[in-house]
């Protein structure tokens, strides 16, 4: 019984030492997140404030969405790129088991392939009917941007 409660009381330390360990990590979370979620606040509110105190806020929100948008059609090239790679290797692999092995076709493998440059044909159909608005609006951003520039420098020069 003695022994028993011994290792009770061994038991109850190790959990209050663990109840420590555990609020000390708990508070180093807490200061953490505090810091991260100041900072990120300090960033939205520069952010906010530069956007709403600047004249030009239209333009830049123009700017970042076009941005977006190039960045979206840039990912789908590198991504249309990436599958046609892909299904050229599979075709390579394909023929080079035919001619050397003398393997039979797999009309699965063939209709996974068939649907692979089904889906890359539509992306590319997609790519060229995103493309001209695209350019156009880059166009159209591009020389706002000119003009916001050209008018900096003549106020800059009185």
């Amino acid at each position: 019984m003695f022994a028993q409660l011994k290792q009770i009381r061994k038991k109850t330390k190790d959990l209050r030492g663990e109840v420590r360990a555990l609020r000390r990590m708990a508070l180093q979370q807490t200061t953490s997140v505090k810091e991260t979620l100041r900072d990120t606040c300090n960033k939205i509110k520069t952010t906010l404030g530069f956007l709403s105190n600047s004249s030009d806020c239209h333009l830049r929100l123009g700017r970042m969405k076009i941005s977006n948008e190039r960045d979206s059609y840039g990912y789908d090239v590198i991504r249309l790129d990436k599958d046609l790679q892909e299904l050229e290797s599979q075709v390579e692999e394909l023929r080079s088991n035919v001619i050397n092995r003398r393997c039979r076709v797999n009309m699965s493998h063939v209709e996974s392939m068939a649907l692979v440059l089904s889906r890359a044909s539509k992306t590319v159909a997609d790519l060229k009917n995103r493309f001209p608005q695209l350019s156009q609006t880059l166009k159209s951003i591009m020389s706002q941007e000119m003009e916001y520039c050209v008018k900096e420098e003549k106020y800059d020069l009185f």
